[in-house]
């Protein structure tokens, strides 16, 4: 009876164990655990599925590109109003998310914004080329206009002097550009032959 009661025993702890979590017997390796999986609504956001793992020590989170560490959170809460740092202290996993929430969008709007230009420069290229192709012709006279004219402005002219340039995008009535004013006028009467001194109506062109 005692050998067949141990046999029973044996089967029910044996049963038990394979219905507990996979994290208990260490079935799940550190790699594959989630902030999510191992504390249950402490994450908010974006650290909710990211792996929990060993890290060399003062790196909190890193991912391709990012890497936020602890000394990081110090100053943020050092720069806090000191009536709230204890409180923060005992936050830093929220402001540890809000911090590796902004870097990861900011990392992804770079990313997008090249992404865009690659795609911006392939297609002002394959109109290049669709040009070349197709034997394009523009009447030569009338290009020759249409070039003197949009270069007579101001700027273009400054630029094309051969002399460094001063020049001032503003409008007549702003209070800082009424201010420059006389130092606009005191550098055309020191530099008179060195340096070009412009002001553009930013209403006006």
């Amino acid at each position: 009876m005692t050998i067949r009661y141990h046999k029973t025993l044996c089967g029910i702890f044996f049963l038990a164990a394979l219905m507990l979590p996979g994290s208990i017997l260490g079935a799940e390796t550190p790699e594959n655990i989630t902030v999510e999986h191992a504390y249950p609504g402490f994450a908010s956001g974006i650290l909710k599925g990211a792996s929990i793992v060993a890290m060399k020590k003062g790196t909190l989170v890193a991912t391709e590109g990012i890497e936020i560490r602890e000394s990081h959170l110090k100053e943020t809460v050092e720069k806090a109003d000191p009536k709230i740092r204890e409180e923060l202290k005992k936050n830093l996993f929220f402001i540890l998310e809000q911090e590796t929430m902004k870097a990861v969008l900011v990392k992804e709007a770079i990313q997008q914004v090249l992404i865009q230009q690659k795609r911006q420069d392939a297609f002002a290229s394959y109109l290049q080329g669709l040009g070349e192709k197709t034997n394009i012709r523009v009447n030569m006279e009338w290009v020759k206009a249409q070039h003197a004219l949009v270069k007579d402005n101001p700027v273009d002219k400054a630029r094309m002097s051969g002399k460094p340039a001063m020049i001032e995008f503003g409008a007549t009535g702003c209070v800082p550009c009424d201010m420059m004013q006389p130092i606009l006028e005191s550098l055309r009467k020191k530099y008179p032959d060195k340096l070009n001194v412009v002001f553009v109506h930013v209403g006006e062109n």
